[in-house]
């Protein structure tokens, strides 16, 4: 009887995620498409490191005015 339940209950589960996905289908049959937030479409995040689709990615990181030694920018 433990069996015949624990069958019914997969095909049921089955069933239901079928319907589920169905319905998040839009009208045409293709999954709908998330929106992209404007913070990650225009602008560097720092926290992620991400970058808008149209910019690359720096090569380095820009050298400060500090000579090698690493202190402050010498005055010349």
């Amino acid at each position: 009887m433990l069996l015949t339940n624990f069958n019914l209950r997969k095909i049921a589960a089955f069933i239901s995620d079928k319907i589920k996905d169905e319905a998040k289908k839009q009208v045409n049959g293709e999954p709908p498409v998330s929106l992209v937030r404007r913070r990650d479409r225009e602008f560097h995040n720092p926290y992620t490191d991400t970058y808008p689709p149209d910019v690359k990615r720096p090569t380095k990181p820009k050298r400060s005015q500090a000579d090698e030694t690493g202190g402050p920018p010498r005055r010349t």
